[in-house]
């Protein structure tokens, strides 16, 4: 694995969600002004890189 690209993915991971925040609601059924609730991305993103990374979550 190298440490450099998985920087790179986690950033591009959770950089997703800043700029497209408008698609993010869409796809999550929220209304456009709705707060998105960061914790279930967050455990998501968690098990995911840690998964890639070989590591049970």
């Amino acid at each position: 694995l190298d440490a450099r690209l998985l920087l790179m993915h986690i950033w591009a991971m959770t950089q997703s969600y800043a700029d497209y925040a408008i698609q993010t609601r869409v796809m999550l059924g929220l209304p456009p002004e709705a707060p998105i609730d960061r914790e279930p991305i967050a455990r998501e993103l968690v098990a995911f890189v840690l998964g890639g990374c070989g590591i049970k979550a």
